[in-house]
């Protein structure tokens, strides 16, 4: 029989077609891309004069709005909204609209005297924002006083009485705590006021004791921990005055999957870590990395072993910031997640040099402004500068920056974990994947 080329070259492409049926895990990557493009986000960054005021004071701004997606100028929304809230009355004490024009906008809100002392927040948002949770919009908090305030001073009783540990918490790594597999536990520990305070502990099996842990930094850290199924563990604190309480560890899972992330050790890629105790575990499974909703990486895994280690190039993302790693079966259900960050060290360098290095009273001073990228080339761009007197505003350590906010804290708020970081800046000075667990 005579088959036509035209005829055989269908049949190949229809076998072809067939055998390249996109993987599950391909169309979940799909559906993630459909939906951050269908609904993009927006962020907005203001970045304020001073960290408080007192009563009578001008809160002097410039606002950054961006593009959730790779944080570049947002030229899209054409209008700020900008708030001050009573922090325990939630009332909105203070509401102005501003322009903004090609990303930036910038203005003052006048503090008048009729408000009470006490602790607000500065809200800013955009229409667009308001389509969403409340989450996406940013907040500062910072304190108002008047000229009868005076700094907060504690007694020895207060400071022992935040030196507690008021709330502990475990956290297994990739989500679940299950037998038989070794574990990575990371673990917080908070005061009264919700701020991390420094403590130890250990885990007790019947009296004998199996693994020692001690934060690494404002209460958090982590250790290895392998449960045997059936055993019964008991965790217990000491806290700075050396008083030990129980806390309660995780239940222990008979079955199920663990992940466990490197992303240390690797310049190339961050080694990714599966194990699994299932006597007839399915083979299908994929691994989806993510990136303010742009799927960064989907892989097929075939999961036969009990322990399979997957490389997740580091070319694949392209921006720095936090990465979602999430395990999915063929149901395209999720059975482990985990966060990490990864560092470009491609950030910025500013420096600032002055006409003189001393001055008199109220003289005229000439900055110039220097930035290169970190090849050393020059980079030009929208920057804001605020000028305070040093004997008049204190500086706080580690707060909230556009570097930390727009990379950290604004990741954390608007995916599913909520909460304040403490300390944010913090982490961009240290090894962040330590306590990127907590």
């Amino acid at each position: 029989m005579k088959i036509s080329t035209a005829s055989l070259f269908i049949f190949i492409f229809v076998c072809c077609a067939f055998v390249t049926e996109p993987h599950f895990i391909e169309n979940i990557a799909q559906k993630l891309e459909n939906f951050t493009q269908q609904y993009p986000q927006e962020k907005v960054y203001l970045h304020t004069d001073k960290p408080y005021y007192s009563v009578n004071d001008t809160l002097y701004f410039k606002a950054y709005l961006t593009h959730a997606e790779n944080n570049l100028p947002d030229s899209v929304s054409k209008v700020l909204y900008v708030d001050v809230l009573n922090k325990i009355s939630g009332e909105t004490v203070v509401h102005k609209v501003f322009k903004a024009e090609n990303g930036y906008a910038q203005g003052d809100l006048f503090l008048k005297d009729t408000l009470a002392a006490g602790l607000y927040h500065l809200r800013a948002y955009t229409a667009w924002m308001r389509n969403f949770s409340d989450d996406f919009f940013f907040e500062k908090a910072f304190r108002l006083y008047n000229t009868d305030n005076k700094m907060a001073s504690y007694d020895q009783s207060k400071l022992r009485t935040l030196a507690k540990v008021a709330d502990f918490q475990f956290m297994p790594e990739g989500g679940h705590l299950v037998a038989d597999l070794d574990n990575r536990l990371a673990f917080k520990a908070t005061n009264a006021l919700g701020k991390g305070v420094d403590t130890e502990g250990f885990i007790l099996q019947n009296r004998d004791t199996v693994a020692h842990f001690g934060n690494i930094h404002l209460g958090m850290g982590y250790l290895n921990f392998k449960p045997e199924n059936g055993k019964k563990y008991e965790a217990f604190v000491k806290d700075q005055d050396g008083n030990i309480s129980a806390v309660a560890l995780p239940q222990v899972q008979a079955k199920g999957y663990v992940m466990t992330v490197d992303n240390l050790s690797n310049k190339e890629n961050i080694k990714v870590y599966i194990s699994q105790n299932l006597s007839n575990a399915p083979e299908n499974m994929g691994l989806i990395a993510q990136q303010n909703g742009r799927v960064c990486a989907s892989m097929p895994l075939k999961i036969g072993a009990k322990r399979l280690m997957v490389l997740v190039p580091r070319n694949s993302i392209e921006q720095n910031g936090l990465v979602q790693l999430t395990l999915f079966d063929a149901k395209n259900q999720p059975l482990a997640e985990r966060l990490i960050y990864e560092n470009k060290a491609n950030h910025l360098n500013i420096s600032i040099g002055s006409n003189k290095k001393i001055y008199q009273n109220r003289e005229k001073i000439e900055l110039s402004l220097q930035v290169n990228d970190h090849e050393g080339k020059p980079v030009m761009g929208d920057f804001s500068l605020t000028a305070t007197d040093a004997k008049q505003v204190i500086e706080e350590t580690n707060t909230e920056n556009i570097l930390s906010y727009q990379y950290l804290s604004s990741d954390l708020n608007t995916g599913e974990l909520k909460g304040q970081i403490e300390q944010p800046a913090y982490y961009f000075d240290k090894k962040m994947n330590r306590v990127m667990l907590t």
